[in-house]
């Protein structure tokens, strides 16, 4: 969502609204966000900035992923497990063919 609209500052309670969970739920995975250098908060409010060309890259390549394995990231998402940013981010890790 933050990557669609950059330039737009999003609020924790507007994405919790948009993606149908919680506004704590939401709060933390922005915070990892922030923490892993792929958003920034200012004020309260969210915006996507990569820390990196490189990092931007790879997201890039992530949300092409996404939209191919829709129901593998939805599941991922709506989960009740913790730390869902990495299991999100796992779930697209680059294997290399044997």
């Amino acid at each position: 969502m933050l990557r669609s609209e950059p330039a737009n500052p999003w609020k924790a309670e507007l994405i919790a609204h948009r993606l149908y969970t919680s506004v704590t739920g939401v709060k933390e995975l922005l915070a990892e966000l922030c923490a892993a250098g792929l958003a920034i908060n200012i004020d309260g409010t969210y915006r996507y900035n990569p820390q990196s060309a490189e990092l931007q890259q790879l997201i890039d390549r992530l949300a092409q992923s996404y939209s191919s394995h829709l129901l593998e990231v939805t599941r991922i998402i709506h989960s009740g497990t913790g730390k869902k940013a990495q299991i999100f981010a796992d779930a697209f890790k680059w294997r290399k063919e044997p």
